[in-house]
């Protein structure tokens, strides 16, 4: 008996040798989003005790006949009839808890990061409840948005929501929709219409100019409010998202080489950021790091949302700030003073922990006065070359 002598032989596009014995020819062709598929399959008609002459026979006479078959296929697929569908049975499906913790994540790690996937998995589940995967339809997706807008305002302290961040849960949906495809839990075709809402582009948020933080810290000075005044000169110098500042302890700081380093989680990215502090984080440190330690969590900085919130307006105010000049201010203000400064884009994308670096560019570095007047002198000096 002879074993596989033929493997080497390359076969024809759509037909492979199943085993030794057997041809498989497989053909399909997508309508409108659905597969046509048909397969066949071409039995070698193989001798008691055969030899490899009558393997070589037996297996071209075979795959003469499945080439013929194979052009019978093609025209049954390319022709979208019915019969070139074939009913395949559906898997049982899930619920969407079911779904989410079943999902490959990383799928969705472009979108979001594990902590922001968990708000939007409790969300869907909030109106939907936890039904099964196939029971979603278009009616009820858009009936989710509206209702998303409302979450959104719950949970944010100043009342608002954005159409983009209802679109982040729209795509956690359409990811798990397209895990449920991939596992015939349901039928692609029967996957509802999932549009995202119209986003506006969005409107730049004003940077701190080096006397505007310092009559907004010496506001909290004059009302002997020296620990708020430490977290804005900290967020304005670090550059970090107030989520990231809120869970910084003691453990996150380390020495080294005579500087400090800060290590912390990027809670929008879900990566670790090692950055150096400079002189004036380290003189917070300094002075934070015994009340710190008489704290149970040892946290730099004990605040939360609304408490930054609050305290911020009220020394907005006090330094007469407009309303336009939201605590968020301060990492716009870290990006556009580096950009300022003329440090490498891809060295202000790392500091500021953006995944893409379109958004370095488009939503945080503003061109300020001096350099306005930077390109102003440069296209002065070379207009002074050709006179």
């Amino acid at each position: 008996m002879v074993t596989k002598p033929l493997m080497k032989i390359p076969l024809p596009k759509g037909i492979r040798l199943r085993d030794e014995k057997t041809l498989q020819v497989n053909q399909s062709k997508r309508h409108d989003g659905k597969i046509a598929r048909q397969f066949a399959t071409v039995k070698l008609d193989l001798p008691e005790g055969y030899s490899t002459s009558d393997y070589e026979q037996a297996f071209y006479k075979a795959l003469q006949e499945a080439l013929a078959i194979k052009k019978s296929l093609h025209q049954q697929v390319i022709s979208g009839g019915e019969e070139s569908f074939l009913k395949q049975k559906l898997n049982t499906p899930l619920s969407l808890s079911e779904l989410y913790h079943a999902l490959d994540i990383t799928r969705f790690q472009k979108l979001a990061s594990r902590d922001a996937q968990e708000i939007y998995y409790k969300d869907l589940v909030r109106f939907f409840g936890d039904v099964k995967v196939n029971n979603i339809t278009f009616e009820k997706v858009e009936q989710f948005k509206i209702a998303c807008g409302e979450y959104i305002k719950e949970r944010n302290s100043i009342g608002t929501s954005n159409n983009s961040s209802i679109n982040k849960r729209l795509g956690l949906l359409r990811v798990m929709f397209e895990y449920a495809c991939d596992r015939r839990l349901i039928e692609r075709h029967n996957v509802p219409t999932i549009r995202n809402l119209p986003v506006g582009e969005s409107k730049p948020k004003p940077v701190l100019y080096p006397e505007q933080q310092a009559d907004l810290v010496q506001a909290c000075l004059l009302n002997n409010d020296q620990d708020f005044a430490d977290f804005i000169n900290w967020a304005i110098e670090g550059g970090q998202r107030h989520s990231e500042i809120f869970s910084l302890t003691l453990n996150n700081v380390s020495q080294k080489n005579n500087n400090y380093w800060l290590r912390f989680y990027r809670t929008k990215t879900g990566v670790w950021t090692e950055i150096q502090l400079t002189n004036c984080m380290v003189d917070i440190f300094r002075r934070k790091r015994l009340s710190s330690l008489q704290r149970q969590d040892q946290k730099l900085f004990a605040y939360n949302k609304n408490t930054i919130r609050h305290k911020w307006d009220f020394y907005r105010r006090i330094a007469n700030l407009n309303e336009e000049y939201v605590p968020y201010t301060t990492r716009h203000t870290t990006a556009t003073r580096l950009v300022e400064a003329n440090l490498d884009i891809k060295s202000v994308q790392y500091y500021l922990g953006h995944k893409d670096i379109k958004t370095t560019l488009t939503y945080y570095a503003k061109p300020t006065d001096s350099m306005k007047t930077k390109i102003a002198d440069t296209l002065n000096s070379i207009q002074r070359g050709f006179k």
